[in-house]
């Protein structure tokens, strides 16, 4: 007997059933791992032979293509169930992505974040559609909000014990921490990094404060309106579980203290009141237009200039001022996203303290990353917000009496508890080097109140009037979007997705559209993407091949050092100590016989600048087999800065770093040279920003070096070398007090005594600029320094 065949809805309804469920999971997981466009050589490996704990680029475009297969199912889905599909927003997506395949065809990081761009942009024009469905939308916005509950549990034990140990851990190895960078303890750089480590920060895995409050924001407004609607159903169990949750997320949101989050829920609170109330009505163009007015405020904030005490909100338009410089120039394409932070350091006022890489504004960030095609993607959120959430139940609620007081939903429940398994898993696999049994027991406990949460949320959602979820869901996509306009919480590669699922679940596109065939192909537009996106998976992971490889060379140097330390450290105190442990991490490091044995014997004659000898000429022999290799790196995969870059530090530090912290003098001078050399021809070649910025570094680094050696004839060589890349440094940072003085050092040393006084005075000026953040400013032994130089500069410029 053959089983009849499934009408063509119910056909449709799976398709749209698995398309939101891929959705839902490629914006949790996101959300629950670090994702980083650089896991190896983001450090040195060889002072920390860990590879940055996060998704790379290779697992973050695996989602991008999971998340891209999930939009074309969903809007295949609607068009299959005869629910029809709006091409505006569609063709708005796809229209993105242009630009995103124009920059990221030769830049890695472009592809990465523009990546995630392209699919969250898809994913938010299907989910749109999905929630003209109101079991859908009670889903979705169950499940979304229920992902507070695991970023809370991991934001709690950030602000108690994880963030006392770090500290303490710092406090304990400060000296060597700061020596081993090249910062002075009280430069502007320690003094900085020292500001944000011992301020208690809950981040979860998004590594910044802003965009977790922003989530945790969200989770109180509408777990809390959940909450409250469900007391009034009846639903006092589920209710419970979720107002526990609503309370949790709102302890982290006032412990980070995030102004502008606070600004953004308290709004959003009120919106919904006055919602609820019936005073206002529920559109999604009040969202766009509080959103705009967030826009004209920072703008405004702007004009008024530091006369009052407030500053963040005065830097925003600092970002939104370099912002419009930059546009001017890249009005259709844009710059690119790893372009951003360059353009801004050349386009900001001269009194911004900040260099950053995102304008901290989606609408703002997607104008200047991608010109005209990322306005589209600000056109695709509009036209989606545009008009009102159904207000008006087609049959009567039922009554609290008839409703199961403790019963969840049932999709709510299978889609949680499968993103529960692979955030559990993910998490498992890329955190494995620091997670225990009992870190991993509390993520699972935490995964399951996840689940708990999302199947109350739906379920409560899913017995409210159309009112009340029209409230819901319109003030948290309120809250996330305006608070978007001053955040990098749709910038982030963790936070994005989440962040525009969340907008979505506040749309009103309204129902029906085009049922024809013609219409189908606009469903299969996310499915275009796949090969690009693909294809930069694959490049991504060739890439990573190699510069696993590289890495594993030097690696070994770190228990070197370490071991090293250990043996200089037990001789210092009078301790007996063979060195037993510093031979076997020898022998690990690929050394020869020979270099085993000179060690050995260079530790029983108890020769420690011997042994010292021996190690430093190890560590330049595997770094520069490392650099050799990423070189070979760089010109097969030449859409990537980082192998290239590696090979640049490891050759600069070759010998400096084997027997402690870094080496104040050059020890490797042809490797030092090689480097310098590598760093010159990516100049010629590319002239960015990040090139010369290094160029300059290595410059000024042998003029210090060639000094100390007291040549003559090479100090005027290298003053006059040194000069001529702090000038085109300065010219593309030319707001950098820093790079100032380093122009102002190298001429000196060239004898041009008239120009390094100008270049003095001109960094000092520079640095009072930089008031609105004293610790960006120069410290006072600082400052002290260049007003002796200036005045031995004026001296000499006098002279006849």
């Amino acid at each position: 007997m053959t089983a009849e065949r499934p009408a063509a809805p119910e056909r449709g309804n799976a398709l749209r059933t698995t398309g939101l469920a891929g959705i839902l999971l490629v914006a949790c997981v996101r959300a629950l791992v670090h994702v980083h466009p650089q896991v190896l050589f983001d450090v040195d490996p060889a002072r920390d032979p860990l590879p940055m704990i996060a998704i790379g680029p290779v697992g973050s475009g695996v989602l991008d293509i999971v998340l891209l297969v999930a939009s074309a199912l969903a809007l295949l889905g609607e068009w299959r169930s005869g629910r029809g599909l709006r091409a505006l927003p569609i063709a708005l997506a796809a229209l993105g992505a242009v630009a995103v395949l124009l920059h990221g065809a030769s830049n890695s990081v472009d592809a990465f974040r523009g990546g995630t761009w392209v699919a969250a942009a898809f994913a938010f024009a299907a989910l749109a559609h999905l929630v003209r469905e109101r079991r859908l939308r009670a889903v979705a916005l169950g499940v979304l909000l229920a992902v507070a509950v695991p970023l809370a549990a991991r934001g709690a034990t950030q602000v108690t014990s994880e963030h006392a140990a770090t500290v303490a851990l710092y406090e304990q190895q400060r000296e060597m921490f700061l020596a081993d960078r090249g910062w002075e303890s009280d430069s502007s750089a320690a003094r900085s990094y020292e500001r944000s480590l011992r301020q208690p920060e809950a981040t979860g895995w998004f590594t910044l404060s802003n965009p977790f409050s922003s989530i945790m924001g969200a989770g109180f407004v509408g777990l809390g309106a959940l909450a409250i609607f469900g007391w009034r159903r009846g639903l006092s169990g589920p209710s419970s579980a979720v107002l526990v949750a609503a309370l949790g997320a709102s302890i982290l949101l006032f412990v980070n203290g995030g102004k502008g989050a606070i600004a953004a829920t308290a709004l959003a609170s009120v919106c919904a009141l006055l919602m609820a109330k019936g005073r206002v009505v529920p559109r999604g163009g009040l969202a766009m237009a509080l959103a705009a007015t967030a826009v004209l405020l920072v703008l405004a904030r702007g004009f008024i200039g530091p006369t009052i005490g407030e500053l963040s909100v005065l830097f925003r338009s600092f970002y939104f001022e370099a912002a419009a410089r930059i546009v001017t120039e890249n009005a259709l394409f844009g710059i690119g996203a790893d372009a951003v932070q360059p353009a801004f350091m050349l386009a900001k006022p001269a009194h911004c303290p900040e260099d950053v890489t995102s304008m901290h504004s989606m609408f703002v960030d997607w104008l200047v990353a991608f010109g005209a095609f990322g306005a589209a993607w600000a056109v695709m959120v509009a036209t989606c917000l545009r008009g009102q959430l159904p207000c008006h139940d087609a049959k009567q609620a039922r009554e609290p009496d008839s409703i199961d007081a403790l019963a969840a939903s049932p999709l709510a429940l299978r889609i949680a508890g499968a993103i529960a398994v692979a955030a559990l898993v993910v998490q498992a696999q890329v955190e494995a080097p620091v997670l225990d049994e009992s870190t991993l027991v509390v993520r699972a406990v935490a995964l399951a109140g996840f689940v708990l949460v999302a199947a109350c949320g739906a379920r409560i959602a899913e017995e409210l009037s159309a009112r009340e979820l029209a409230v819901a869901s319109l003030s948290v996509a309120l809250l996330v979007l305006v608070h978007a306009q001053i955040e990098l919480t749709v910038w982030l590669a963790g936070s994005t997705v989440l962040a525009l699922a969340l907008i979505a679940i506040g749309t009103a596109l309204p129902t029906g559209g085009s049922r024809g065939r013609p219409s189908l192909a606009v469903a299969f537009l996310p499915l275009v993407v796949v090969p690009f996106a693909l294809a930069s998976v694959l490049r991504e992971r060739s890439l990573g091949g190699e510069l696993e490889r590289a890495a594993r060379v030097v690696r070994p140097l770190a228990d070197v050092r370490a071991a090293f330390q250990q043996v200089a450290a037990a001789r210092a105190r009078g301790e007996a100590d063979g060195g037993g442990a510093l031979l076997d991490a020898v022998a690990a490091a690929d050394a020869n016989n020979d270099e085993v044995a000179r060690v050995a014997d260079a530790l029983r004659a108890n020769d420690a600048e011997a042994v010292r000898g021996e190690l430093i000429a190890l560590d330049g022999r595997l770094r520069r087999a490392a650099a050799a290799m990423l070189v070979d790196a760089a010109d097969a995969h030449r859409f990537s800065r980082v192998p290239r870059e590696a090979a640049i530090k490891q050759l600069a530090a070759s010998g400096r770093r084997a027997t402690g912290i870094r080496a104040a003098q050059t020890v490797d001078l042809e490797a030092f040279a090689d480097a310098q050399r590598l760093a010159a021809e990516w100049v010629a070649e590319t002239g960015s920003q990040r090139a010369i910025s290094l160029s300059a570094d290595l410059a000024m680094e042998a003029l210090h070096d060639v000094r100390a050696r007291g040549d003559g004839e090479a100090i005027a060589r290298a003053a006059q070398e040194a000069s001529d890349w702090a000038a085109r440094a300065l010219a593309l940072q030319p707001w950098s007090a820093r790079r100032g003085v380093d122009l102002a050092d190298a001429l000196m040393a060239a004898n041009r005594s008239d120009e390094a006084a100008r270049a003095y005075e001109a960094a000092l000026a520079q640095d009072d600029r930089l008031s609105l953040d004293p610790l960006m400013q120069f410290s006072t032994r600082e400052r002290d320094r260049v007003k002796t130089a200036l005045a031995r500069a004026t001296s000499q410029g006098a002279e006849p």
